[in-house]
């Protein structure tokens, strides 16, 4: 196991709704609420990570800067 390397790199696309995609396939439903979207994207990558790094890329909004 390369556990250097992450398996599941998981990015929320923002839009009008946002989602999580990851490099595995998965995609999770459109949310209104991105900070729902965020914790699903955590939820799918920590619970795949097997010991491996976790990435997550997310936009940040002009509220969160």
């Amino acid at each position: 196991m390369d556990v250097g390397r992450p398996e599941h790199e998981v990015r929320i696309v923002d839009g009008r709704f946002a989602h999580a995609e990851c490099s595995c396939g998965w995609r999770s439903a459109a949310r209104r609420e991105r900070r729902a979207a965020r914790q699903e994207a955590r939820d799918h990558a920590l619970l795949y990570a097997d010991g491996r790094p976790v990435v997550i890329e997310a936009p940040r909004s002009a509220s969160e800067v």
